[in-house]
């Protein structure tokens, strides 16, 4: 059949038989004319047939494609078949008619009874119509037929498999589509069973938690994927060792602190079926302070954060089961805990706070504390209380954890320490990166802002530090303060603290404290603060003492060798200053260095260029006598680059 046979056939044909001529050649492959020896498929046979006809017999081939559509039947397992050819071929031709009547083959009142009948897998019919659809209509077209056609005609079990072949085709449209699909079920959580959004997590969860694009969705999406999270572990995993893969691999999707703790407390809880999870972090005074709580108070109602927000303890004055947990042992670290009430009452659990956890709580049976770990020391705990009957506040008939729960517990607990550090670790990059940025940036004209914005970050929420002073060497080779800052809980108490601190000037040669001893020796010194060591180094005896200082840090500031300043900074408990963090510290005094150095050489080459301009308006035959003095100046800036040389001013 040639091209001019084949617009005579069609031009003497209706639409019906021009269906039937199609459906014959979807069944046979070896039917229809090769127009093109290498079009190989019915899909490319049927796109050639299309180029070759004319303008008006183009349009007909589209209508006998839309009544194709539209009388396909599923109940026939050769309709089936053909479905993904005609799926095809009605993308590339564009016929809105077309697809409207392929769309409107597998809407609830057709396809759930048809498909129930033959057995026939979803999958195997939604997702390959729209990931087929997805590859030839434009992305905003398919976003239309999804917002127009989705929840109004198909039942939510299509929805959800529909949802699924969406994301994975269209990935750039991804959010689009799981926003609007929690919007619907937001404003009608009815229409989605969890067993059709469990499939939606099972498809979606390595996309959307381990990947990036969980922080391309709004708000509300993201907290109803995390709110999915404990009943989907439970719907797909296996066993504990499963259980441990997926919430790790969760765990390390997360950016933020807050997202890992509640994501790991809401699982360890539906894990272990615990009246309450918690988290506690250290503060910079070095107590311990609840971050986050999940669980059920003795009237089966969520406990909010809210509660008790303030619950804090001190290591040297406390002692319960999370202090416990918490306090360093000969390798520095924690230890975990558990305790069964034996009697009527066991003061060991929480002590101090014993009467208010019970009032809230119902009982005290039993606890559990693991120290949750980071590479150099123990940076919080996790803490369960009460093994409980599921869903409710009943205590479970042993009171108790068994040890296979206990072992859980621990190793899941590394996954949690592992993600928390993990998250500090990139704070620290971040904060050394835009350090790194403002200094480069930074103008030279204002150098009291920026030293003072430089210790204001050093003692940022995300570093250990209570307090930051930076000192900068004058022209006479005095370490003067340039910035300082301490953290405070009011301005008016900062400002206080600021005040009551004597910020002398500091000679290297004559002065031992500590700014005097780094400069000299050119490395840090870092000591634990105690009454024999206080007298002797701190020229701020009354305010190290007034804020209750424990650890104390200083580290020169060195630039092409030459020593331009010194960064202190202190802690309110033990802090060791590791050696990760000695290695942070010492890149972020090269960065201060080298912006002090640069203030200082364009200082020299101000004041050179005033010289300079100053003599030639005064006194211009004196010019060449002026060069030379200023030369050895500017020299001693351009001859410790080794880019430049010394005889450039020559």
């Amino acid at each position: 059949m040639n091209e001019q046979k084949l617009n005579e056939f069609f031009k003497k044909s209706d639409a019906r038989e021009i269906a039937t001529w199609i459906r014959r050649g979807l069944k046979d492959k070896n039917f229809y004319p090769l127009i093109l020896s290498n079009q190989t498929t019915t899909t490319r046979q049927l796109k050639y047939i299309f180029k070759y006809l004319e303008a008006n017999q183009q349009e007909k081939f589209k209508n006998a494609f839309a009544l194709l559509a539209s009388e396909l039947n599923l109940k026939e397992f050769d309709d089936i078949n053909i479905l993904k050819d005609v799926a095809i071929t009605i993308a590339y031709l564009g016929a809105d008619q077309a697809i409207e009547s392929l769309i409107s083959i597998i809407d609830d009142k057709r396809l759930g009874y048809e498909l129930d009948k033959n057995n026939i897998d979803y999958d195997d019919i939604t997702q390959t119509i729209f990931a087929v659809l997805s590859g030839f209509m434009p992305s905003e077209k398919i976003k239309i037929l999804f917002e127009n056609l989705l929840f109004e005609k198909f039942d939510s079990q299509f929805a959800a498999q529909l949802l699924i072949g969406l994301c994975k085709n269209q990935p750039n449209n991804y959010a689009h589509y799981l926003n609007r699909f929690f919007q619907i079920e937001k404003e009608d959580p009815k229409l989605f069973k969890l067993k059709f959004i469990l499939p939606i997590m099972e498809d979606t969860v390595t996309e959307s938690i381990v990947g990036k694009n969980f922080y391309k969705l709004n708000s509300y999406s993201r907290e109803r994927l995390i709110s999915f999270l404990p009943k989907y572990i439970r719907y797909t995993s296996k066993n504990s060792f499963e259980d441990l893969s997926i919430i790790k691999k969760i765990l390390q999707g997360f950016e933020h602190k807050e997202e890992i703790i509640k994501v790991a407390i809401s699982l360890i809880r539906e894990k272990l079926n615990s009246q309450t999870t918690a988290i506690y972090l250290f503060s910079k005074e070095g107590k311990l302070k609840r971050h986050s709580i999940d669980g059920i108070d003795n009237q089966n109602i969520l406990i909010s954060n809210k509660w008790f927000e303030n619950e804090i303890y001190d290591l040297c004055e406390d002692d319960n089961l999370i202090v416990k947990a918490a306090r360093p042992q000969a390798d520095g670290f924690g230890k975990p805990q558990f305790l069964q009430v034996s009697g009527e009452k066991d003061q060991n659990i929480l002590n101090t706070f014993e009467e208010k956890y019970l009032e809230k709580l119902g009982s005290l049976n039993c606890g559990v504390a693991v120290p949750l770990d980071g590479k150099n020391k123990t940076y919080g705990v996790l803490v369960v209380i009460n093994k409980v009957e599921p869903g409710t506040a009943n205590s479970y008939p042993t009171c108790s954890f068994p040890d296979k729960d206990l072992a859980w517990l621990y190793t899941v607990s590394s996954s949690v320490s592992e993600a928390i550090s993990n998250w500090r670790r990139n704070k620290q990059r971040i904060l050394e990166k835009d350090l790194d940025e403002f200094l480069i940036r930074a103008s030279f004209k204002e150098p009291k802002k920026v030293y003072q914005e430089i210790v204001s970050r050093l003692i940022s929420e995300n570093t250990s530090f209570k307090a930051c002073v930076l000192r900068v060497k004058d022209k006479f080779g005095l370490l003067k303060v340039a910035g300082i800052d301490i953290v405070a809980n009011t301005p008016e108490e900062k400002a206080r603290l600021l005040e009551e601190r004597k910020n002398e000037s500091i000679s290297p040669n004559k002065d031992s404290s500590h700014p005097g001893w780094a400069s000299n020796n050119r490395e840090p010194s870092i000591i634990m603060i105690s009454e024999n060591n206080i007298n002797t180094f701190f020229i701020n005896k009354n305010w190290v003492e007034t804020n209750n200082f424990q650890s104390f840090a200083c580290f020169p500031l060195i630039s092409r060798g030459k020593v331009v300043g010194t960064l202190s900074l202190y802690a309110a408990y033990k802090y060791d200053f590791h050696p990760s963090c000695k290695a942070f510290l010492s890149r972020i005094t090269s960065l201060v260095a080298s912006f002090i150095r640069r203030i200082s050489e364009d200082e020299t080459v101000q004041e050179a260029v005033k010289v300079m301009e100053t003599a030639y308006r005064n006194e211009p035959t004196k010019l060449q006598t002026v060069f030379k003095t200023t030369r050895k100046a500017l020299a001693s800036i351009v001859s410790e680059d080794p880019l430049h040389r010394y005889d450039k001013f020559d």
